[in-house]
């Protein structure tokens, strides 16, 4: 992918950021509504009227908060034949609340003129006042069982983040799909609040998919995975994107595919600015393993910080599906063991930019193919061990054409008997050959290294 490209899908990014945000931004602007509470004083039961302020159930045209009660009792929406719709749902506003919907029941949830549908843990505003009133809430969602869903316009969570200090702590959000249960957002999701001046600790939310039949639907333009916030795709699970959708993880956010028979279309791109102080393999921003498929059209990453690391793993059988690769900023590193790496189009290794970046793509025991590379400033294509490592399998590697500017590198340390490298070199980069017996069938007309 071209660096032009790289810069259009950035601005979009930014732009459907900017529009899913000021949803919550513009709460701050407008007149509160008033809300139906849920005070269970009979039940559990959603279709109860007398366990709602007011002694009604809401409707499709009214805003709804469920907190802790005095009696402890939270909803449970359930049946196959049970549909409820409300305007707007907060789940743990202001202190813990939950919901469970279940047994093929489903709820619709609208959308009102703040721009915000569903909270799960905090609020929809970024203002100081109304982050700071949410910094105790906690909230779960849990969706539950064949044919159990909900519908709504975008979910926001963990939005709330104390002023005060660390020990005053800050909202958090849980929502789970389970079990052939099944969630849709039109307009995509804001996990994980806002850093503001003087806010101490920000508010994350954890969205778990899991078991066969367990579906995610996002057709919005902008997902985005702040802070702490991770998204978990696991178990056979499905996420289903539309073409314009972006996965975007940025702090110490998290997105995770994991499990044979996972199944993961991320739509237009996932980009990770998530950065760790070092490259840890548990924890990187983007991990796909243990047999799961992922696909998007541009995968990325966007680090700045020369001593941190932007991480992406694939592992023990993974498959990855993409148009294009950019490993871009300081330190992008993509690695990939014993798993599949397809890319229809170009991988981008550094950003061309950057002069001192050390982007890095480790194929361990990995098979890659694409139809070309090039490694910028000084980056690092490593097959098998890096240098001064151990030597590890080669997998295969399938790449037409490999650009290697001068500063760039390309280690080979394998233990396999007969790697074919098959591209065209060109460039004045360094080719390492540490171990391992290669075949190079490519031409190197344009190769000075």
């Amino acid at each position: 992918m071209s660096t032009t490209t790289a810069g259009r899908v950035m601005r979009r990014r930014r732009l459907a950021l900017s529009l899913l945000a000021s949803a919550s931004a513009a709460a701050l602007a407008q007149p509160a509504m008033a809300q139906v509470a849920w005070d269970g004083d009979v039940s559990e039961d959603w279709k109860l009227p007398d366990n709602w302020s007011g002694n009604a159930e809401p409707g499709a045209t009214q805003e709804v908060a469920i907190n802790s009660t005095a009696n402890g009792r939270q909803p449970v929406l359930s049946g196959a034949n049970t549909t409820a719709s409300v305007q707007t749902l907060a789940v743990g506003q202001v202190n813990t609340g939950s919901l469970i919907v279940r047994d093929g029941a489903v709820l619709n949830i609208g959308n009102n003129f703040l721009g915000f549908s569903l909270v799960v843990g905090g609020v929809a505003s970024n203002g100081s006042s109304s982050i700071d009133a949410a910094r105790f809430a906690d909230g779960t969602l849990t969706i539950t069982g064949a044919g159990s869903r909900v519908n709504a316009v975008n979910l926001f969570m963990g939005q709330g983040a104390s002023t005060r200090g660390v020990d005053e702590g800050g909202a958090v959000g849980l929502v789970e799909v389970l079990d052939g249960g099944r969630l849709s957002l039109a307009n995509g999701m804001l996990l994980g609040s806002s850093f503001r001046e003087n806010q101490q600790f920000t508010g994350r939310g954890t969205l778990r998919v899991s078991g066969a039949g367990s579906i995610l639907e996002s057709t919005g333009a902008t997902n985005e995975i702040r802070n702490l916030s991770r998204v978990e795709i696991l178990n056979g699970a499905q996420v289903l994107s539309s073409a314009g959708s972006n996965w975007n993880i940025g702090g110490v956010g998290g997105l995770t595919v994991d499990g044979a028979g996972t199944v993961a279309n991320f739509g237009r791109s996932v980009v990770t600015s998530a950065t760790r102080s070092s490259f840890v393999f548990s924890e990187p921003g983007f991990l796909v393993q243990n047999g799961a498929v992922a696909s998007m059209e541009f995968l990325q990453t966007q680090s700045s910080n020369a001593s941190d690391s932007t991480a992406m793993l694939f592992r023990n059988g993974a498959t990855v599906n993409a148009g294009s690769v950019g490993l871009f900023g300081t330190r992008g590193i993509m690695v990939v063991q014993d798993s599949t790496l397809n890319v229809t189009g170009a991988i981008e290794v550094s950003d061309r930019f950057l002069a001192a970046g050390q982007g890095v793509l480790s194929l361990q025991n990995a098979n890659v193919r694409a139809d070309s590379a090039i490694v910028h400033g000084q980056g690092r294509i490593i097959i098998g061990g890096d240098e001064g490592a151990a030597a590890t399998g080669a997998g295969s590697y399938d790449i037409r054409s490999l650009s290697l500017p001068s500063g760039s590198r390309i280690i080979l340390n394998h233990t396999a008997t007969g790697l074919t490298i098959n591209s065209n070199f060109s460039g004045e980069g360094l080719v390492q050959h540490l171990a391992g017996t290669t075949n190079f069938t490519g031409t190197i007309a344009n190769f000075f290294g």
